[in-house]
């Protein structure tokens, strides 16, 4: 009961929150309501890429937002926002080449280093095959497209703790579909119903839908923080055209191929 409450009064402060937006361009002060809210950061995210915005960018600013536990994803798609000539990626450790935070991932691609924003994703069910292949749970993403582009052979820089194992089972690269309504989404599970053994539930997202990486451990270990390790994540064969994330500590660092 707790959880639909939770979700009513997200879904609420979602609807008053777009009739206020129709009034007025939104602001530094929705965006905080938002994220108090407790609003899906990747809900917050489309919301300021698909509304008009009066954003306070300045130092003071942005340091509010902070303050008012405002994420850096967010932060970043509120600069890009308002700054898109200027500011297509804030300067991260990609450019500065300061140590990297564990949480972020850097792609490098064209000869160009990015960090690349994360979202943790949202799940749907829905009937497969009028009903006779079960209900399906599907991650989706929202937006018909990331942000970031790519080349096909793209390389991926993480971090991880210095007594982790870093293999495949650690860091996962997966391709999603476009769906009708312009988000993108990932079979993640399926519940199926039969008579003669009951419901039966299957996890795992389709094989179709994973592609083998290499990891190695980076050369340059300079901006690896204490007591971690730095790695490079590379496809084990040139990506398709298509919509793509890296699944890696719970968060989807999504990107996509043009051609």
């Amino acid at each position: 009961m707790k959880k639909i409450h939770t979700l009513l009064m997200a879904a609420l402060a979602v609807m008053l929150l777009s009739g206020h937006l129709q009034a007025a361009p939104m602001t530094n002060d929705d965006v905080i309501k938002m994220a108090k809210a407790g609003l899906d950061e990747s809900i917050i995210i489309s919301s300021i890429q698909n509304t008009n915005g009066n954003f306070d960018t300045s130092a003071n600013g942005l340091i509010n937002l902070t303050n008012a536990g405002v994420s850096k994803p967010i932060i970043n798609a509120i600069l890009q926002h308002q700054h898109p000539a200027t500011v297509a990626t804030p300067p991260t450790t990609a450019q500065t080449g300061a140590t990297q935070d564990p949480d972020e991932v850097i792609i490098t691609s064209n000869g160009s280093r990015q960090a690349l924003n994360y979202t943790t994703g949202n799940t749907r069910t829905a009937m497969r095959g009028l009903g006779f292949g079960g209900v399906g749970t599907y991650l989706y993403l929202p937006g018909p497209k990331a942000a970031m582009r790519s080349s096909r052979n793209p390389t991926f820089t993480i971090m991880a703790p210095e007594h982790q194992t870093v293999d495949m089972t650690y860091v996962d690269l997966v391709s999603f579909d476009a769906r009708k309504g312009g988000n993108r989404e990932l079979l993640v599970g399926v519940t199926l119903t039969l008579k003669a053994v009951g419901t039966t539930n299957q996890t795992g997202v389709p094989k179709e839908h994973f592609f083998p990486v290499n990891i190695v451990k980076s050369p340059d270990q300079s901006r690896a923080p204490a007591h971690y390790f730095s790695y490079d994540v590379t496809p084990a064969s040139s990506l398709k055209p298509g919509e793509y994330a890296l699944a890696f500590n719970k968060k989807y660092f999504d990107f996509g191929v043009d051609q």
